[in-house]
């Protein structure tokens, strides 16, 4: 919210234009009410993905009227899935790091059983478990560099689909277009309204501006739900897409494993 403070507050060009078709002056807010601020974060702490859109469905809308423009909409539609990717990131990022230390201690809780196994009177043959999860955990350098490059490896692959699948798998752009366009909104009985405002000049001139309709939420729900499941399962997305690049990623270092083999035995 830090971050995006000016696309939030920004006015779009319908805003502009409404409020001089009314007569008034178009100031951009300098602040956001607290009930609806504290409902976005509810709603990331402990919602669903709808609960999230209608939580910020109801920051964006600045007059209280229920309704949105169409730049509003894409951004929010946008907006709404950066935390959720972001939080996915640091989440794998942690679990790598998690599953490498859980690692270390299974293999020295594995030594240190097989060394009491073989051992078990002698005195001098049994070491406290801490000890010998200390050694575990001086590896080689050999070992350090590879495990360090793998998992580099998975979090880049994992980067790149938080970026592709919503992008361009998925077409969100394409998909929020076709929403805007399929939904049958009330406002304006659904009709671009062409009016002339004053353009603010001296000669007192005026301008000719084209006022799209608004969308609301439920109207914007009855096209999304049918043509864009996507948006309300945005995690499992992500995670499904994963697994598809990783298997992709499998394959592709096999293959060029294959092909490496038949250039060596062409060439012997």
């Amino acid at each position: 919210l830090k971050d995006s403070w000016e696309d939030i507050t920004k006015l779009t060009d319908g805003d502009v234009d409404r409020a001089a078709v009314r007569g008034e002056s178009a100031d951009q807010p300098t602040h956001l009410p607290l009930v609806k601020v504290n409902n976005v974060l509810r709603a990331y702490a402990t919602g669903t993905c709808r609960d999230r859109v209608d939580a910020l469905w109801t920051l964006w809308d600045k007059d209280d009227d229920g309704l949105i423009d169409e730049v509003e909409m894409d951004f929010l539609a946008n907006w709404s899935m950066k935390p959720v990717e972001g939080a996915l990131a640091q989440l794998f990022a942690d679990a790598l790091e998690e599953l490498a230390s859980a690692e270390d201690v299974v293999a020295a809780q594995g030594e240190a059983t097989a060394t009491r196994s073989d051992g078990s009177n002698s005195s001098s043959s049994s070491e406290p478990a801490a000890a010998n999860a200390e050694k575990k955990k001086k590896k080689g350098w050999r070992q350090r560099r590879r495990e360090a490059k793998a998992k580099k490896r998975l979090i880049n692959i994992f980067d790149k689909t938080i970026a592709n699948h919503f992008e361009i798998e998925v077409e969100t752009p394409h998909r929020l277009r076709c929403i805007y366009a399929w939904a049958e909104k009330a406002h304006q009985n659904d009709r671009i309204d062409s009016v002339h405002i004053e353009s603010g000049t001296i000669a007192g001139r005026k301008r000719y501006v084209e006022l799209a309709p608004k969308i609301s939420l439920d109207e914007f729900r009855a096209v999304q739900e049918e043509h864009f499941p996507h948006f309300d399962r945005i995690g499992e997305e992500i995670a499904a897409s994963f697994r598809e690049d990783l298997l992709v990623a499998q394959g592709k270092g096999r293959q060029n494993r294959e092909l490496k083999r038949d250039i060596v035995v062409f060439l012997g």
